[in-house]
Order: C-alpha cells, then sequence, then structure tokens
C-alpha cells in the first residue's frame, strides 16, 4: 500500500462521525465518491440494481415475517444468457443448427458437424463438405476430443456461479441494499454478541422463540465505531512498527556507507604505500645504477687514452723512415710493454648484485568513532569509544565533548598502552555531501604518561555540527586515520589543519 493510500484510509476510518447513518446514506456516499474504474468494474463484476422506487399508488405492506419480494433479473443472468447464445452459435451443428453430438471437423474450413448428420451427408453422394465444397471423406473426418472437455467446463462455471451465496436482496418496501436478513428481508441494524452476527429487528423481536433467545443485543452503529476505533487503534501500531522498521533500514544504510567511506580510506592509504615504495625502489635504482656509471667512466677514460696512444703509435709507423723506425723500436716495445702490465679492472669486483629491496612503510589504523546521543551530552562531560589497537600493538583511547557554553566540540586522543613514538593522525568529520567533510591533522610524540594526549578543543562548533547536517539520527561519525611518522624538529609545527577535504 502507499503512502497516500495508507494516510487516506487512516485519516477515513478516524472519523466515525462522518460515516453515514444508513445503508441509504452509505451506497449514496459511495456512488458519489466512486471513480469512472470503480463504475467499470461494479459493471462488469456486480449484479447489483439500482433502487427501484414502487410504481405510484401502490403502498408498501410491513409485517413481521415479510415474504420475499420476486427477484429481478441481474445483470449477469443477463449475462449469462448472452453467453450460453455465443457458446451455442459457436459450438452447433452446420447441418441440423442443433448442439453437436460426437461433433467431427473438416479439416479444410474448421467447421464442426454431428457425426450422424455428416456421415448421412456423404451418403447422398456428396463427397463434399457442406460450407466449403472441399472434397471429403468418412477417414478425412477430424473427430472432437476435446469438445467434450468444454462442455464440463461450462456445467462447472455454471454451478460454481449458483452456489455462490451472495448475501443481497430487496428489503419489503421494495428497495435494494447490498446485505439483509435473509430471513426477513429487512435491514441489518442489530448486532448480537452472543453469535457475533448483524441481525435485523424482527430478529430481536421474536429473539424469545428463535436462534437470539437471551442474547444481547447492541445498535450496529454503536458497535460499528467501537470496532472502527480498535481497527483504527491497530493501524495505527502498524504504521509504527513499520516507521521503525524504515529507521532501521536507513540505519543499515547508514552503516553500510561507514564501510565505503573505511574501504575508501584504505583504497587511499594504499595508493599512497605504492608510492612510497615505488619512490624508494626507484632510489635505490637509481644509487646502484649510479655506482656502475662510475665505474664504467673510469674504464671509457683508461680506453680513451689507450686509442690516443694507439693512434699516435700507428702514425709513427706510417711516417717514420726504415732506418728511424728501427731506431724507435725499443722505446715503442717499452711504451706497449708499460700499457700490457698495467693490470685490468676487476669486473668482480666492480659488480652489483641486481636486487631491490621493498621497504614497506607503516600501515594506517583506520575507523569509524560514532557519538551517539550528541544532544544528551552534558557541559564538559566526554565520551569515550571503544579501545582499539594498531598494527604495533598500541592501545588507543577517543574521546569527545562539547561545551555548550562556548559552543565548541572537541576530540581528544591518548595513548593508554605501548612504547613513545611519534604518530601522524587525521580525524575527520564525516557529512554526506563529502565536500562537507571537516578534517584535522597532527603529528605529536605520544606516551602512556598521563594527561599526555593530544586535544582539540576547537574541532568545530555545536551550531555548525546541528545546522549543517552532520548530524544522522542523533549520532556524529568521526573517522580517525592514525600511523607512525618521522620527528618533526620543532614544536611550532607540532600541528597543522585540513579544512573541508573529502
Amino acid at each position: 500500500m502507499s503512502e497516500l493510500n495508507r494516510s487516506f484510509t487512516l485519516d477515513y476510518y478516524r472519523n466515525p462521525d462522518a460515516m453515514p447513518d444508513s445503508e441509504e446514506e452509505e451506497n449514496n456516499s459511495m456512488e458519489g465518491a466512486s471513480s469512472p474504474f470503480d463504475a467499470t468494474f461494479e459493471s462488469l463484476n456486480s449484479n447489483d440494481e439500482e433502487v427501484t422506487p414502487l410504481p405510484t399508488g401502490i403502498t408498501p405492506v410491513q409485517c413481521s415475517t415479510p415474504s420475499p419480494p420476486t427477484p429481478k433479473p441481474s445483470r449477469l443472468d443477463t449475462v449469462n444468457k448472452q453467453f450460453q447464445a455465443c457458446f451455442d452459435n459457436i459450438f452447433k451443428c452446420v447441418i441440423c443448427l442443433g448442439k453437436l453430438n460426437d461433433p467431427c471437423l473438416c479439416p479444410q474450413c474448421s467447421k464442426m458437424y454431428c457425426r450422424r448428420c455428416i456421415l448421412e451427408w456423404l451418403s447422398l453422394s456428396n463427397r463434399s463438405c457442406p460450407n466449403c465444397k472441399f472434397p471429403m471423406t468418412v477417414k478425412g473426418l477430424v473427430k472432437l476430443r476435446w469438445i467434450e472437455e468444454i462442455e464440463k467446463l461450462e456445467q462447472d462455471l455454471r454451478d460454481s456461479y449458483s452456489n455462490m451465496d451472495i448475501p443481497k436482496g430487496y428489503l419489503c418496501d421494495g428497495s435494494y441494499v447490498k446485505v439483509c436478513c435473509k430471513e426477513h428481508h429487512l435491514p441489518l441494524k442489530f448486532f448480537c454478541v452472543e453469535c457475533h452476527e448483524c441481525i435485523c429487528e424482527t430478529c430481536v423481536n421474536i429473539a424469545g422463540d428463535g436462534a437470539h433467545g437471551s442474547h444481547t443485543f447492541k445498535a450496529v452503529k454503536v458497535v460499528y465505531v467501537q470496532v472502527l476505533k480498535e481497527i483504527v487503534g491497530e493501524l495505527g501500531k502498524v504504521e509504527n512498527y513499520r516507521e521503525q522498521l524504515e529507521k532501521v533500514s536507513e540505519r543499515i544504510d547508514q552503516n553500510i556507507s561507514l564501510f565505503d567511506r573505511v574501504l575508501n580510506e584504505k583504497r587511499r592509504e594504499l595508493l599512497e604505500i605504492v608510492e612510497r615504495v615505488t619512490d624508494n625502489l626507484i632510489q635505490q635504482h637509481s644509487v646502484q645504477v649510479q655506482k656502475l656509471q662510475e665505474e664504467k667512466k673510469k674504464v671509457t677514460e683508461a680506453i680513451v687514452i689507450l686509442d690516443l696512444k694507439l693512434e699516435s703509435m700507428e702514425h709513427d709507423l706510417e711516417q717514420r723512415t726504415k732506418q728511424q723506425m728501427i731506431s724507435l723500436q725499443p722505446s715503442i716495445m717499452q711504451c706497449c710493454n708499460e700499457i700490457v702490465e698495467e693490470p685490468l679492472p676487476d669486473f668482480n669486483c666492480i659488480r652489483l648484485p641486481a636486487q631491490l629491496k621493498i621497504n614497506m612503510p607503516a600501515t594506517c589504523e583506520t575507523g569509524v568513532f560514532v557519538v551517539r546521543n550528541f544532544s544528551a551530552l552534558q557541559i564538559n562531560k566526554g565520551l569515550f569509544s571503544k579501545d582499539f589497537s594498531d598494527n604495533q600493538g598500541r592501545t588507543w583511547h577517543i574521546l569527545a565533548w562539547s561545551m555548550t557554553t562556548t559552543d565548541q566540540f572537541g576530540i581528544y586522543l591518548e595513548m593508554v598502552k605501548g612504547t613513545m613514538c611519534w604518530m601522524e593522525v587525521n580525524f575527520k568529520l564525516l557529512h554526506r555531501d563529502p565536500g562537507k567533510t571537516i578534517s584535522k591533522t597532527i603529528r605529536k610524540n605520544f606516551s602512556c604518561i598521563p594527561q599526555d594526549g593530544w586535544g582539540l578543543q576547537n574541532f568545530t562548533t555545536i551550531r555548525t555540527i546541528k545546522e549543517e547536517g552532520y548530524l544522522h539520527d542523533d549520532e556524529l561519525d568521526v573517522l580517525y586515520n592514525i600511523r607512525p611518522c618521522a620527528p618533526i624538529p620543532t614544536e611550532a609545527d607540532d600541528s597543522f589543519d585540513e579544512i573541508n577535504v573529502a
């Protein structure tokens, strides 16, 4: 049921005074409020007849046990007759024009005949169909075995309609109502408490002699108002139950959205880890390659010097005379010996192992801290979260508090177990619109010393939280992200803020 129909139904029944006092008024009100669809539906499915007044000059007679009036033909009877005429017209013999008996079918035009009629027709030397003149023999006839099933279905439908107990009828004054007493044909104006049924005035008057002897009776209108109030009360409970279900559904959706936000944070963290690891690998690669490049540079310089000496000696061989070469032979041999005797660079000493080490950075501990019953927080009263641990085994507490006098909402973080360490902490006040997320990030040296945590008293204002849509069912969602970091040089750099960061 839609919201509009449900609210209309409740409003309609919550005003019993607006209900019609009589069945005639009820019929008139229903006729006035009916739609074209209702009229169409009633015309097709109802056998109700309009109230037909008695002819002029005839006075209705009231009696204690009146006899039922002569029933008038209903619209359903008319439809049944039309259906029967159409049915008989389709399933009739083309020859005798009567009801089919042991029917057969022409394979060409599909006209149906009684078997006796078509056999007699064919025996008169008419070897063709009476309708389409198609050549036909006795063997070519098609026997209709399903006609019996159709006749049985028709009879079952008739029986079901004839056995329907429709509590409708005409009153003694000739008017028509939807429900009346079956025995006396009078309006049902009283309710029998013991029998739990509505009865007419005559049933009440003869109660001592009939089935309702010594029973308690109430007016139908009074009982109707009482029943209506009970039904409306139960419907209200159902509506309230449905609203609670909707709230549970919304809370589940909110929880799913928190998981989505945490997943996005973890994805971002993984991307940062991949970027850091990649940068570290590139740095390692650069250092090792630089060392090899320096060794290669020394070898290249030695090759250049050797090429110059070889070029000089080759020039002497080409330009000197035979006598000069003979005289220079000792010096050339000495120069060559000096070059050859110089030790070659040992590649085994130059070689570096081709390996790079992946240095994984410290991962973050990410979660959502839910501040429940935000409106119930008293002045300077905090709300601790459950203990949570990071991947190094340290245990942390998060504390949220509000100061209504100064319109401030603050967050406090402390380490309750673990060794002293530098940590980078990020808090995000979540909003359905990622562009309105409030983010604060700090770096601090934490220890287990009491009151040595980090607190931000003016994280944001209470007015901002209430008016900008940060609350969901009086709950506030704070996403935290904690990971180790390098020490910072001065206390001046101890914290920094990032506002409106998604």
